[in-house]
């Protein structure tokens, strides 16, 4: 049962799409097209890459998690996903709000 409402929970997330609408990529990429390139630049071409990066990021159909449980609390999802972190809460399983558990608890991994 519980992994069924997991399972659900988590194609309700995936059924709102990416972080970036169709327009919104087309004209991000659009915007990167247009540069006059200089493969000199090597400011440019980190600016490209990271925005290339963030872009890939966003089209996740998960993107939405990784923002953190809070970035959906206008969604209908939130009280249902809410309610499961409270259940996992319940049997020990603590699940990082956003980001990575190595910025959460740093010393975790310190030394490895």
């Amino acid at each position: 049962m519980a992994l069924e409402k997991c399972r659900s929970i988590i194609a309700r997330i995936k059924a709102m799409g990416p972080l970036y609408t169709e327009e919104e990529l087309r004209a991000d990429l659009q915007g990167i097209i247009d540069l006059d390139l200089s493969w000199e630049n090597v400011s440019q071409l980190a600016d490209i890459r990271r925005k290339l990066s963030d872009l890939t990021t966003g089209l996740s159909l998960t993107a939405r998690l990784k923002k953190g449980v809070e970035s959906l609390r206008s969604d209908p999802v939130y009280p249902d996903l809410h309610a499961l972190l409270a259940d996992c809460r319940g049997h020990g399983l603590f699940l990082v709000p956003a980001g990575e558990l190595e910025d959460w608890v740093p010393d975790l991994t310190a030394g490895s």
